[in-house]
């Protein structure tokens, strides 16, 4: 086998597992997909972020047909060899309960309000605010959120999902993405010590589980609380309490993909606010703590 020298492997996640890998899922610019029975493994351009699941390579990648993945290197259609050692194996990091649970839970208010205030162009701006054109497509979208959402005001965690998966445009759509980052608040939340969500979690994640590989890679990942390195630092500055972090890991999500990281993101912000905002445990505070969108939650649950 020719060695190849103008390629360079620069990150392998840690669960990324070893065989040959001939099936691709999904070719897109900046990456490709390859089947691994219930996940998939994906080869992806240096401009993506690490991930457990995830081959970066500096530069531009090949036309991959196959994939090789031995313990010392990988192997590109049989002609691309690249060797790595444990300096290259991505690792995903702890992910340690917050600090300062009220510190955690104002720093989750400004998130809150950047997210619902500010930031327009989501799903949680669609879910609170009619669109001004009368798209049918979108019109119709916002209306399966809503009776989601409705359904997740009676404890019907099922029908919930059942509602948001497969909606939506996107190479996954964005009622899948908005389920993942809802998961992901879920299993974030459970670490934090809300056991009483565990019920929840399991009945969206198993609901939202479908025939598409790449969405239930994603899924995996947001239960079992292992987050590609975007997601992953983003949760730890929730839990340092670091704003700048903070901020810097969500411009980096919302950049993400045309629509999936804005979308994964307006299921996060909509589970913190639905969990724990508007849990029991903090409603002696919550008349003076954000009041804006507190009353737009009411408003959506009385008038759904």
């Amino acid at each position: 086998m020719q060695r190849k020298n103008n390629y360079t492997l620069f990150r392998i996640g840690e669960l990324v597992p070893s065989g040959t890998y001939t099936k691709v899922h999904s070719c897109f610019e900046r990456v490709i997909n390859f089947a691994a029975e219930d996940i998939v493994i994906s080869l992806c351009e240096s401009s993506i972020c690490a991930g457990p699941y995830r081959l970066i390579l500096k530069g531009r990648i090949p036309l991959a047909k196959e994939l090789k993945v031995t313990e010392k290197e990988v192997v590109i259609n049989q002609e691309i060899s690249l060797p790595y050692s444990q300096d290259n194996i991505w690792k995903i990091p702890s992910i340690h309960p917050h600090q300062n649970a009220q510190k955690t839970f104002l720093l989750c208010e400004k998130l809150l309000n950047f997210f619902i205030g500010e930031e327009k162009n989501n799903l949680l701006s669609l879910l609170f605010q009619p669109p001004s054109s009368q798209d049918e497509f979108l019109l119709q979208f916002r209306n399966c959120l809503i009776n989601g959402i409705n359904n997740l005001f009676q404890q019907q965690y099922t029908l919930f999902a059942q509602q948001i998966k497969r909606r939506g445009l996107g190479s996954t759509p964005a009622g899948d993405d908005f389920l993942i980052g809802y998961i992901i608040c879920l299993s974030w939340l459970i670490a934090n010590g809300r056991k009483d969500l565990i019920k929840q979690r399991e009945e969206i994640y198993q609901t939202a589980l479908d025939n598409d590989l790449l969405v239930n890679t994603f899924l995996h990942q947001a239960y079992y609380l292992r987050p590609d390195d975007d997601w992953a630092n983003f949760l730890l500055a929730l839990s340092e309490n670091d704003e700048i972090n903070l901020t810097k890991y969500i411009n980096l999500i919302m950049n993400s993909g045309e629509s999936s990281g804005k979308d994964m993101l307006s299921g996060f912000v909509f589970c913190l606010l639905f969990n724990w905002f508007w849990s029991a445990e903090i409603a002696k505070c919550r008349s003076c703590i954000f009041p804006d969108v507190l009353a737009a939650l009411n408003v959506l649950s009385v008038n759904i």
